[in-house]
């Protein structure tokens, strides 16, 4: 009988080898992987951690010792990556990614950033890598919470909460990314907008300056339409929402529009798209 050759048996190795490799990644574990994230105007900030349980047992000052440094997860650090610069509880970091250590005490804890982000979870991290270092208050949960979450409770314009919980013990985390850059028009600025326009398919449109907003009306291809126009460069504007004075959105970065001026007035504009004039408006 002949032998199998050296290329069946390599390839029955590599399948065999896989399988126990997927295998492998099937198997049940006490701290399941889990990844939250968050955008914020634009940038990205993901919580990446493995999720012990408390499975009856008492968790602080119990599981976790008091005074001593833990990472809030299990097996490796748990990280904190953000894809721009970003501020947690008024410390300014940079994109990237980041180790997040926790120091409990029954009455305040210490957070500790630290730009080493690959430490196995029983280890500390390198003090001279130390980006950030705070305290914060421990709060009571509502709820209980056998696995140990991350999650964001509230989201707003520019920030975000970050909230760590196990059990009904909670730490709060305070995020913020610079808002969006604004910049403010005098009635006399904004004058020179207002004004009737006839878009180049036959449309009206009205550009309003109402509690200091430029608002834009007018007759779309779905109905009737208002829109915001946010101020972003000499006579270039963002199209936005603005609430109660205060920018809550931007629509769209790709998309702006671009006011013709001649003196003091408009004579017309464009609505630009990549660089590339979709279409354009004449002052009526």
């Amino acid at each position: 009988m002949a032998k199998p050759s050296t290329t069946i048996i390599t390839l029955v190795s590599f399948i065999v080898g896989a399988g126990e490799a997927a295998a492998q990644d099937r198997v049940p574990r006490f701290s399941q992987h889990g990844t939250v994230s968050q955008t914020i105007t634009g940038v990205t900030i993901e919580v990446d951690y493995d999720r012990p349980t408390a499975r009856g047992r008492e968790l602080f000052g119990g599981v976790v010792h008091w005074g001593e440094f833990w990472t809030p997860g299990a097996n490796w650090a748990t990280t904190i990556e953000s894809d721009g610069d970003f501020r947690v509880n008024g410390h300014s970091l940079e994109a990237g990614k980041y180790s997040v250590w926790m120091i409990p005490q029954p009455e305040e804890w210490t957070v500790v950033i630290s730009a080493d982000d690959s430490v196995f979870h029983t280890q500390r991290p390198a003090s001279d890598l130390e980006v950030a270092r705070f305290t914060v208050e421990p709060q009571e949960a509502d709820n209980y919470l056998d696995a140990l979450s991350f999650y964001f409770p509230s989201v707003g314009p520019h920030y975000a909460t970050l909230m760590f919980q196990w059990g009904s013990t909670a730490v709060a985390l305070e995020l913020e990314v610079d808002s969006y850059p604004q910049i403010t028009l005098s009635s006399a600025e904004r004058a020179v907008y207002v004004g009737e326009y006839r878009v180049d398919d036959g449309r009206t449109v009205t550009v309003e300056d109402e509690d200091g907003v430029l608002n834009a009306n007018g007759l779309s291809r779905s109905g009737n339409f208002i829109m915001h126009l946010v101020p972003r460069g000499e006579h270039r504007f963002d199209v936005g929402r603005y609430l109660n004075g205060e920018l809550m959105t931007v629509y769209w970065t790709d998309r702006s529009v671009v006011f013709r001026v001649e003196g003091d007035r408009a004579i017309g504009w464009s609505f630009v798209r990549d660089g590339d004039v979709q279409y354009s408006a004449t002052r009526r």
